[in-house]
């Protein structure tokens, strides 16, 4: 029979979890409230571009916002792609996961620049963000405690 998994992993789960629902949570608020983000989208492209058409102007305020949305997705599908991965004992995963942290804070840096209206909405985006940024970083390092590490090596199979 198979050994639980310590609290610290169970930790390491809840905090995971926690930082995909904000991610999601976010990703659900920007979508919603995006006419108004494109808007502000806009102006931003018109201000540091002067002589742009409108449908170039569009394409590039389309582009911009859901290539930002687009990259907060991805960096939470990674993860749990990697955290599933860890969970079925694959130690590799633990240390993917480290360089996705760089990828995850480059993106929320991105996100913070184009995702975050100058509204009242800005810094409840912007917590939303910052607050999956920390528990997926706490979440990372749970992972590289020593009793999750040796749990993670006393069930890892060759592979």
């Amino acid at each position: 029979m198979p050994t639980p998994p310590p609290g610290t992993m169970r930790l390491a789960q809840f905090l995971w979890v926690v930082s995909f629902l904000v991610g999601a949570g976010c990703i659900f608020i920007v979508y919603f409230v995006r006419e108004s983000q494109l808007d502000w989208l806009r102006e931003l492209v018109r201000e540091a571009s002067l002589d742009t058409s409108p449908e170039t102007l569009d394409t590039i305020t389309g582009l911009v916002f859901w290539a930002s949305l687009g990259a907060v997705s991805l960096v939470i599908l990674i993860e749990v792609f990697l955290v599933s991965t860890v969970m079925h004992a694959r130690n590799w995963a633990r240390w993917a996961l480290v360089g996705v942290m760089l990828l995850h804070l480059a993106v929320t840096v991105l996100a913070g620049a184009f995702l975050v209206p100058p509204d009242n909405r800005g810094p409840f985006v912007l917590s939303f963000l910052a607050v999956q940024l920390i528990m997926a970083l706490a979440a990372t390092v749970t992972m590289f405690l020593p009793a999750t590490a040796a749990w993670i090596k006393s069930r890892a199979r060759p592979v």
